[in-house]
């Protein structure tokens, strides 16, 4: 989407939606079929796990267990 950021050494697994201004910092790694909400970002270092979906304006700054929503 437009204004999504992704940065160098970041992950982004397959299948995921990263709406528009989205954030994924560096060495964030995001699993298959997650979906991040406008305005959401990951810090740098966290994982999240498959099938998780991220809200709108969230940021997560810890792990995320497989099929969460934060």
């Amino acid at each position: 989407m437009h204004g999504a950021v992704v940065n160098a050494s970041a992950v982004v697994g397959r299948n995921c939606i990263l709406n528009s201004q989205s954030l994924v910092e560096h060495d964030a790694v995001i699993g298959d079929h997650c979906h991040i909400a406008t305005a959401a970002a990951i810090n740098s270092g966290v994982r999240i796990d498959a099938a998780s979906f991220v809200g709108s304006n969230s940021c997560v700054r810890q792990e995320s267990a497989s099929a969460s929503v934060a």
